[in-house]
């Protein structure tokens, strides 16, 4: 279970988060009731993993391409088909529970698709974070 601050949010809702800094193993880690992703910086790049659409390790998952601004404004959004990360108005993940899942983890799509009613936030190694959603700032 991770440790963080949970917020009533239905799913569908994009939540902003700025950060600020590169730091090697930066992570976020974002939990929608008992469904959860994250995604990290490493020194070859950025990762991303979603829980029960791939294998929960950082060595063998795939790499965004993240604009390198040092401040990143993150909008995050779990509709009912997909999970879609934009960084500084580029999409760089939109990952379809139907059809991106990898090998063994064809639940992928029925584990993420029901409406969620919580978010969880835990951080690690950033400079500065902010959490908005429609323009209210979380914390």
């Amino acid at each position: 279970m991770l440790s963080g601050k949970v917020y009533s949010i239905p799913s569908d809702q994009i939540v902003e988060i700025k950060t600020t800094g590169n730091s090697v193993n930066a992570n976020i880690h974002v939990q929608y009731d008992a469904r959860a992703f994250a995604f990290q910086y490493v020194s070859t790049g950025w990762k991303y993993v979603i829980v029960e659409c791939m294998t929960n390790s950082w060595a063998t998952n795939q790499y965004m391409s993240i604009p390198g601004d040092y401040t990143k404004v993150w909008k995050i959004q779990k509709t009912g088909t997909a999970l879609i990360l934009v960084c500084n108005d580029v999409t760089v993940l939109n990952f379809n529970f139907a059809s991106h899942y990898r090998n063994g983890f064809s639940n992928c799509h029925s584990h993420w698709t029901t409406q969620s009613t919580t978010i969880l936030f835990a951080f690690s190694t950033w400079n500065d974070i902010f959490i908005s959603r429609e323009g209210e700032h979380l914390i």
